[in-house]
């Protein structure tokens, strides 16, 4: 039985990437570096906030305060033990300054006559030894919100608070209720595109440009092309670069789904939701992120064929990124009810489709027959790539200078283009 040589191809070079070392080392180093960070940042700003919010410990000091504006209403707090303690009182800040000194109380509070009009009270304390993040003010924080709330309504004190709640209900052009948790959960979908495929082009990007230099260099070009047809060549690379580069994204996105389970179980995250997955949304837009990494895939190869070496060939790749992210720095376009003309555009034309379709189903004003061309865009796109990527392989296998004479390259009847 005749072997598809397609297949071979992709088997071959599927193997052989994930044979090498640095293939492994790369694909482990960067979710171990990812994860280290992400502990890192959580671990230092978690602890950064705990100093902050408990400032310095008060909790076994004696505490003293003189109120001149007779604004206390009690004198007792409560301590991060859930203890009950009370202040002392003084007659004079004379008084309560002297008792500092002497040790009899290790913090000292001293509410002015004129609080109405200064906004501004005194503490004093005597550490072992001062700090300039040295803060003893949270009892008295503690005492001067006890006692302004003791002179509020619970509706007064839920407003200043901002614990009113607030239920938006809105209605769509027809007159029925619109449900936000349907548009929440339908825009899953575009965030994964959106996140799958700005790792691919950091990630995969620099990779999938020297693929086709590589071979070059290496002087096998020749050996290819007298034992399998180009169209099968450069579709099995294609192919083949596309399934490495998804065994490498699975591998990051295994400990970053951990890291977002674990924090959502333990209450670490800053917002609490539940999202209602729609299935057809998502597979919907994985599947255009597919079409997108082989139009992306397709198009480093182009640019590996071209250029004489790998260093040329990452130099070129940026003209393609720059188109992908091209939504991005024309975000205003997107935004509004109303879809400007660069909006329509950079939804229909192939590298910034994906985006430009993730951007607008994010506000709301993409229509679904818009979804189905932009597809379409990037697979028609992808396939004229990877055919003028098979013809150019031919005539620039053996040469390795990069000389864009397209009357050279275009003027002459290929015959591999039938093959």
């Amino acid at each position: 039985m005749r072997k598809n040589k397609t297949l071979e191809v992709i088997r071959f070079e599927v193997m052989r990437n994930l044979k090498k070392p640095s293939f492994w080392i790369s694909a482990i180093l960067i979710p171990v570096l990812f994860v280290g960070y992400i502990w890192l940042v959580g671990f230092t700003s978690y602890s950064a906030t705990e100093e902050l919010s408990k400032g310095s410990d008060t909790d076994e000091l004696e505490l003293g305060y003189y109120d001149g504006a007779s604004y206390l209403k009690i004198n007792q707090i409560t301590t991060s033990e859930g203890e009950t303690k009370e202040l002392k009182a003084y007659n004079s800040t004379e008084a309560g300054i002297a008792a500092l000194k002497s040790g009899e109380i290790g913090v000292f509070y001293n509410l002015p006559d004129d609080l109405s009009e200064s906004k501004k009270v005194t503490v004093y304390a005597k550490p072992d030894r001062v700090g300039i993040t040295d803060d003893y003010s949270m009892p008295l924080r503690q005492l001067l919100s006890a006692s302004a709330m003791a002179n509020l309504s619970e509706l007064d004190i839920a407003v200043i608070s901002d614990t009113i709640e607030y239920d938006d209900v809105n209605f769509d052009q027809d007159g029925n209720e619109v449900d936000k948790g349907d548009i929440i959960s339908k825009m899953v979908g575009p965030a994964i595109a959106f996140a799958l495929f700005e790792l691919i082009n950091m990630i995969l990007g620099g990779r999938l440009a020297n693929a086709m230099v590589e071979e070059k260099e290496n002087r096998i070009s020749e050996l290819l092309l007298t034992s399998i047809k180009p169209i099968q060549l450069i579709s099995g690379k294609i192919i083949s670069l596309m399934i490495v580069g998804i065994i490498q994204i699975i591998i990051l996105l295994i400990p970053a789904l951990i890291l977002f389970f674990v924090a959502k179980e333990r209450g670490m995250l800053p917002f609490d939701f539940e999202l209602a997955l729609d299935p057809l949304n998502i597979g919907t837009y994985v599947l255009l992120t597919i079409l997108a990494y082989f139009l992306i895939t397709a198009s480093y190869v182009l640019i590996g064929i071209l250029s004489p070496t790998a260093k040329d060939a990452g130099n070129y790749a940026a003209i393609f990124i720059i188109f992908s992210i091209l939504p991005i720095l024309t975000l205003n376009a997107f935004t509004g009810t109303e879809v400007s003309l660069p909006a329509r555009v950079m939804t229909y034309f192939p590298y910034s489709s994906l985006i430009a379709s993730s951007l607008r189903a994010f506000f709301g004003n993409l229509e679904n027959w818009e979804l189905i061309v932009g597809g379409a865009s990037m697979l028609i796109g992808a396939l004229l790539i990877t055919k003028l990527a098979t013809y150019l392989y031919c005539k620039n296998s053996i040469d390795l200078k990069l000389n864009f004479n397209f009357k050279q390259i275009f003027g002459e009847t290929r015959k591999s283009w039938k093959k």
